[in-house]
This record gives C-alpha cells, structure tokens and sequence, in this order.
C-alpha cells in the first residue's frame, strides 16, 4: 500500500486552525477583534510605517486563529487544517493527484514567514482554497510583544 496512493482515502487532517478573510480595512478589523480579547501575534505592514496590511491574531496559544489581509472584502482566502508534520504535506499531494485532482494544487509545498508553518494550498471541488499546513509555533506568554514583518 505504500505507493498505491490511489487506494488511499482522503487526507485525514487533525483539526481545523485558522481562518483568513480579505477586508477592505485590516486596521479596525484588528481592533475590534482585539476588542473582543484576541491577541496581535504578529502583523504585516507598509514598509517604514505600523500600519498594518495583514494582521495575524489569536486566542488559543497559536500564532493565529484568524487572520486579516488587506483586500477586497469581507470574503474568504482560505480555512487552514493542521497535519501531523511536514512530510504529510507531500503525502496529501501525492494522494491528492492519483485521485486526478492534480489541478487542484494551488501553491507548495513551502514555508511561511509569518507563522513560519509548512504548507500546502489546494482547491476543493468548489473553488474554496484550503490550506494545510504542519503546525506552527505556540505563543504561551501572552506578554510577548507582536512580531512585525515588512510588507516587501
């Protein structure tokens, strides 16, 4: 059964984590979101200014529960589950084309900055894009101060 990946059911994600959505002004929807008691972990800014163009924020010790890009919006990018390891994100690709949806991988295997995850982007039959990704780090301190990244 090693190689026979055709005979291979499905992905078998561990558990959905994060969410990011395009909006219009990342600024308020980060406050507001922190408003309601979510963290900043890390955000993404205009190169020599604060002013955040992706805002990552989290509740439950990741490093993101849901995140916010700068775009056209309010509407979906992409829903991401967590995989048990980077080495999986090939197993799914090679599950994922000997069912013919070879066509479905948008984007990887690679490495995130923000997060600094393992991933994988594909698109269900739909056209929703779904991430997988082996996990990232944990922000067990809620002290820590966010992680700015240079939009360039």
């Amino acid at each position: 059964m090693l190689g026979k990946f055709e005979q291979h059911r499905g992905l078998l994600p561990l558990r959905l984590d994060h969410f990011q959505l395009f909006t219009p002004n990342v600024p308020d929807a980060v406050r507001f979101y922190m408003d309601m008691g979510f963290r900043l972990s890390e955000y993404m800014a205009v190169d020599g200014t604060d002013t955040p163009v992706f805002g990552f924020l989290q509740r439950k010790g990741n490093p993101h529960d849901i995140v916010f890009a700068n775009g056209t919006g309010p509407r979906l990018h992409h829903f991401a589950f967590v995989v048990p390891d980077a080495a999986y994100l090939l197993y799914a690709c090679d599950v994922a084309g000997s069912h013919g949806f070879s066509d479905a991988l948008e984007h990887g295997p690679g490495r995130h900055g923000p997060g600094h995850a393992m991933f994988v982007y594909l698109r269900d039959p739909d056209g929703h894009r779904i991430e997988l990704f082996a996990t990232h780090y944990q922000v067990m301190d809620i002290k820590n101060e966010p992680v700015r990244w240079e939009a360039s």
